[in-house]
């Protein structure tokens, strides 16, 4: 579960030669390629149509007479002392909390800063001209050999039906998770890099700094070990029988650590867009098997993380996330996984949980536990960002982009996608794992490096390496590499309708619907067909093939 804001705690970070960490900045400094860079003018007029909608969890209309309790954005602690915020600016130019803050610190890349802030001080930055949002320093939940064939990955390792084989081997994979086993022989034939933080994230004089472990264990729990393999696990130990979807991607992981806190994420996507602007790493793809606890709120694009994604996005990477775990119902989809630029897998049931009725087609149904999307006609509270309940990429992306690039002073509505892109597996989900990990679900003795575990945990590096397949599928063949809004497209106009209603006497249709898991079930095999010859979807086609029922269960 979630938890509230964090109040500062005194810790020593320890030594480590082999660091390495992002800029300290306290002074305004200038970025290639910036995202969000409005001039003054387009920027006062922007800032009255932010506060208009609440920007930041309503708190950035706040006036300087309010009391404590009205200034401080939701989340905070009114009568607390410091607190640790993370705090979106309109852009890099203006971050500075020196006036306000003794200790804090500014992400490399992203508008964003890291500090620890008093009441009184959350609602003077809340209320200030370039700043779009005020957030806690909130603790995450992470959502915790059958899956190939259920895909069809098994078909393209293979190359059936394709001009060849393909496994990833030309793609870049990250995953931010608890660590991953370094030295497991299926991890370590893929990996590239290992990074652990260095100390907490408890304030400091300086940002965050990451050190690469290799090939060592930085897993608490075996929870990273497992997704990394579902990504891009090379089944040296069984085999070839527990590969991960891209088998030959190269891996990099991000332990954010078993207590997972905003602050290590947002760090870990600044790190990545640093290094690939910078040309140190081609990361194509990311794994996040996390989301925040959700209560039907509309999707956020000033939240840390969705800033975060959104920068990934344009450079050039596709982040897959999980739907979150509070299933079922309705409107609990994780928010991260209702940006325009980001997917979100649902977890559904597999060939071996199929009872004996009879029927030849395998249960491809979404889990009770997985999150779920909006019906496009219902009503909800806490709109911050109000807008229609959408199941449409393109209207939304594009909003999105013009309220990042202020292109237009208010691009209208929606901003969020609430709905799933494409149900994988996620029950009983079989990949690497360690002996003496926590998760180790299965006999040491009979499964040593591998264990089955269930949860949108393991539907989303499933996703993620589908995406690594389906783009490797591309660039083998083509001299520029694959473009995310292609890729996504491509996915979801592919998925397949397992459970049309009406189709058999089981009742799984009524099961199936876009509330549920968006256009259907993923076919790797049907994307890679079409991304092979660059025959890439477009919204439209995405959009037509979503499966046209709105009722949940």
């Amino acid at each position: 579960m979630g938890r509230g804001p964090r109040h500062v705690e005194h810790r020593v970070r320890p030594r480590n030669e082999h660091v390495e960490r992002g800029t300290h900045d306290r002074t305004p400094i200038d970025i290639q390629t910036p995202i969000m860079t409005p001039d003054d003018t387009h920027r006062s007029k922007r800032r009255t149509f932010l506060k208009g909608v609440g920007a930041g969890a309503a708190a950035l209309a706040a006036t300087s007479t309010a009391s404590a309790d009205e200034q401080i954005p939701e989340g905070f602690d009114a009568a607390g002392g410091v607190q640790e915020a993370l705090v979106v600016f309109e852009d890099r130019a203006a971050i500075d909390l020196s006036d306000v803050a003794e200790r804090w610190w500014a992400f490399e890349t992203l508008p964003i800063a890291f500090g620890g802030l008093d009441p009184d001080a959350i609602g003077e930055i809340a209320a200030r001209e370039t700043v779009r949002g005020v957030y806690p320093n909130r603790e995450l939940q992470y959502d915790n050999d059958d899956a190939r064939a259920l895909t069809n990955a098994e078909a393209v390792h293979a190359g059936t039906g394709l001009d060849a084989p393909y496994t990833g081997e030309s793609v870049h994979a990250a995953v931010l998770d608890t660590g991953t086993a370094g030295q497991h022989p299926d991890i370590a034939a893929n990996l590239v890099h290992n990074w652990t933080p260095v100390g907490s994230s408890t304030l400091t004089a300086e940002p965050i700094a990451w050190v690469d472990a290799k090939d060592t264990d930085t897993d608490e729990n075996g929870h990273g070990t497992h997704c990394s393999g579902n990504v891009a696990g090379a089944g040296a130990q069984s085999g070839g029988q527990y590969e991960g979807h891209a088998p030959d991607a190269d891996l990099t992981v991000y332990s954010l650590g078993q207590t997972l806190l905003i602050v290590y994420v947002v760090a870990a996507f600044d790190r990545i867009v640093t290094r690939k602007r910078a040309g140190e790493t081609d990361v194509q793809v990311t794994s996040n098997s996390y989301s925040p606890v959700t209560d039907g709120r509309d999707f956020d694009p000033f939240e840390p993380v969705n800033v975060a994604t959104y920068y990934a996005f344009e450079a050039g990477i596709v982040s897959c996330f999980s739907a979150g775990n509070d299933g079922p119902g309705e409107s609990n989809l994780s928010q991260y996984g209702e940006a325009p630029h980001t997917l979100v897998s649902p977890a559904t049931h597999d060939v071996s949980d199929v009872p004996d009725t009879g029927f030849d087609e395998a249960d491809r149904t979404v889990v009770d536990f997985s999150g779920r999307g909006r019906r496009k006609e219902g009503e909800y509270e806490k709109k911050e960002f109000a807008g229609p309940n959408n199941h449409a990429r393109e209207p939304a992306l594009s909003n999105l982009r013009q309220l990042f690039d202020h292109t237009q002073e208010d691009p209208g509505r929606p901003y969020g996608v609430y709905r799933p892109d494409a149900g994988t597996p996620g029950n009983s989900v079989m990949s690497t794992m360690s002996p003496g990990d926590a998760l180790q679900a299965l006999s040491v003795d009979a499964e040593p490096w591998y264990a089955a575990i269930s949860g949108t945990s393991m539907s989303t590096p499933i996703l993620a390496g589908c995406v690594a397949t389906a783009m490797d599928a591309y660039q083998q063949g083509h001299e520029d590499s694959a473009d995310p809004v292609d890729v996504m497209n491509t996915i979801q106009a592919t998925a397949r309708n397992y459970h049309p209603v009406g189709s058999d006497e089981t009742g799984r249709g009524a099961q199936y619907t876009v509330v549920n898991v968006g256009p259907g079930f993923v076919d790797v095999r049907a994307a890679c067909a079409r991304t092979e010859d660059g025959d890439w979807a477009d919204f439209d086609e995405a959009n037509r093939n979503l499966i046209d029922t709105e009722t949940t269960q």
